[in-house]
C-alpha cells in the first residue's frame, strides 16, 4: 500500500501461491461477453450500459489496454448487468465475476488472499449506536472505487467493453467490488487512513474507527453541537484520503432544531417502527419454533430513584435436526446467553457491570454450577460457559417469567406487544 500524490490510496492484490497456476480464460470471458450483449440488446438498455462505461473511462476508473500489452500474462473477468428500474441515480450498473471457472483450472479469487475478516460486528456497531441520544449514519461514495489497484496487478482485472468495435478490451485502475480481497483492501485503507490522521482528529477518527461497516458509518452524539463538529471532521478526515463521506442523517434536524428535543431517543424511533411492523403483521399465523432455542439480554438503570429496563439483544437458534432432550437444548440457550452478555460487554465497553444470568432449566443450572463426569456434549458447552462467566451468577427464574420462552416457543404478534417482551421480567 502506498498513498498518491493526490491523497488516493494504491493497493496492490494479495496473491496467494496460486498465481503462477492462474489461468488465461480469454476465451471464457468472451463467449459470456457475447452470449451477454446479444441478450442486452434485446432490451432497451444497452446504450445505458455503453454510457457506463464510457463514463468510467473519463474518470480513468478503467483504462483500455494498449495493443502492445495484449499479450502479456493476464486474466479476465466477465461481468453482466443489473438492472434497477426504481433508482434514482444510475439504472444500471455492471457486476464483475472473479470467480468464473473453466473445468480443472482455478479462476482469480481462488490466486487471492480473502484477507482477514476486519469489519466490526453489526451488532456491536448497533449497540454503540443505541447509546447516543442522537443517531447518525453516513457511507463513502464510489468506496471500493476510490482505492487506485498498483500497474503491476492491472493486467489481471481485465475484461471486454460493451462497445461496437469487436473485442474492445479494458482494464480496471481502481479496486474491484467482486473480486474477493476487496473488502480487506478497503478496510486496511480506512485503518490506515484513520490511524494516521493529525493529533486533533484523533477522538473523531478513533470514533469513527469502531463505526464503519465497510463503506457505512453508524455512530452518534449527545448533542447539536457535537453532531455539528463531528460532521465537520469527519468529512475533513475521510477527504484527507480522497474518501468522499457523504448523506449524513441523524433523527434530528439540525435547520430546524427548535422543532426537536435535544433528548430525542433513537430507541424511541425503533420502537415506533418495530410497533408499525407487528401492528402490520396481527393477521398472520403464529411465529412458532417449536424446535428453536434462544436467549435474551436486558439493561437495568437507575435514573432519578427510578428504574428502566431495556431489551439489548437477543437470539435465537434453530435447534439440531439431530433429536435432543430438552435439557440439552436449555443448556445451549444458556451458552448462547453467555456469548451475547460477553459481545456485548467488550462493544460497550462496560467492564464492571453487575450481571446476572437466569435460566428456567434446573438441570442446566447443575451442569453449570456443580462438579460431574458429564458427557463430551454437556462438557464442552458448561467448559465455555464458565470460561465467560461467572458460576454464582446464574440463578433460576420460573418458566412464566422468562421473556426468552417467546422465542423459543413462539407467539402470535399480537401477544407480542401486549407482552411485556420489550421491558423485560418483573
Amino acid at each position: 500500500m502506498r498513498i498518491l500524490p493526490e491523497g488516493r490510496y494504491e493497493v496492490e492484490l494479495p496473491w496467494n501461491s496460486n498465481l503462477m497456476n492462474l489461468c488465461d480464460n480469454k476465451e471464457l470471458a468472451w463467449k459470456r461477453h457475447e452470449k451477454m450483449i446479444n441478450k442486452l440488446k434485446c432490451g432497451n438498455f444497452f446504450d445505458d450500459y455503453q454510457n457506463f462505461f464510457r463514463e468510467w473511462e473519463s474518470m480513468n476508473i478503467i483504462e483500455r489496454v494498449p495493443e502492445i500489452e495484449l499479450n502479456y500474462k493476464c486474466h479476465y473477468l466477465p461481468h453482466r448487468p443489473v438492472i434497477k428500474l426504481n433508482s434514482q441515480t444510475t439504472k444500471v450498473r455492471p457486476v464483475f465475476d472473479a470467480s468464473a471457472s473453466q473445468r480443472g483450472k482455478l479462476f482469480l479469487n481462488e490466486c487471492l488472499h480473502k484477507g482477514v475478516n476486519l469489519p466490526e460486528m453489526i451488532p456491536d456497531i448497533l449497540d454503540r449506536f443505541r447509546m447516543f441520544l442522537i443517531g447518525i449514519s453516513a457511507d463513502i461514495e464510489k468506496a471500493f472505487l476510490m482505492l487506485s489497484v498498483a500497474p503491476k496487478d492491472r493486467d489481471f482485472l481485465r475484461f471486454f467493453s460493451p462497445g461496437s468495435e469487436g473485442q474492445e478490451i479494458y482494464g480496471h485502475c481502481q479496486v474491484v467490488f467482486g473480486v474477493c480481497s476487496s473488502l480487506y483492501l478497503l478496510n486496511i485503507s480506512l485503518i490506515h487512513l484513520l490511524e494516521n490522521c493529525p493529533t486533533e482528529f484523533k477522538e473523531i477518527a478513533q470514533k469513527m474507527k469502531r463505526s464503519f461497516y465497510v463503506d457505512n458509518l453508524v455512530c452518534g452524539v449527545y448533542n447539536i453541537s457535537e453532531l455539528e463538529h463531528f460532521i465537520e471532521q469527519a468529512k475533513c478526515i475521510m477527504n484527507k484520503g480522497f474518501f468522499n463521506l457523504r448523506g449524513f442523517e441523524s433523527n434530528v434536524d439540525c435547520k430546524n432544531v427548535d422543532k426537536h428535543s435535544g433528548d430525542t431517543s433513537v430507541l424511541g424511533i425503533i420502537w415506533n417502527l418495530d410497533n408499525d411492523i407487528l401492528k402490520c403483521c396481527v393477521d398472520l399465523e403464529p411465529l412458532t419454533c417449536e424446535g428453536a432455542y434462544a436467549a435474551c439480554v436486558f439493561v437495568r438503570s437507575i435514573i432519578d430513584s427510578k428504574v428502566n429496563i431495556v431489551l439489548a439483544r437477543a437470539k435465537s437458534r434453530v435447534a439440531p435436526l439431530k433429536p435432543l432432550i430438552i435439557p440439552r437444548l436449555e443448556l445451549m440457550a444458556c451458552n448462547v446467553g453467555a456469548r451475547l452478555v460477553n459481545s456485548l460487554m467488550k462493544a460497550l465497553n462496560f467492564p464492571n457491570l453487575k450481571i446476572t444470568f437466569w435460566s428456567d432449566s434446573t438441570i442446566a443450572l447443575w451442569w453449570i454450577k456443580e462438579q460431574g463426569n458429564w458427557s463430551v456434549f454437556v462438557s464442552n458447552r458448561v467448559k465455555e460457559i464458565r470460561l465467560l462467566t461467572k458460576t454464582h451468577s446464574w440463578k433460576p427464574v420460573p418458566g412464566n417469567m422468562n421473556p426468552a420462552d417467546l422465542l423459543s416457543r413462539g407467539c402470535y404478534p399480537y401477544k407480542l406487544l401486549k407482552s411485556k417482551w420489550w421491558e423485560g421480567p418483573a
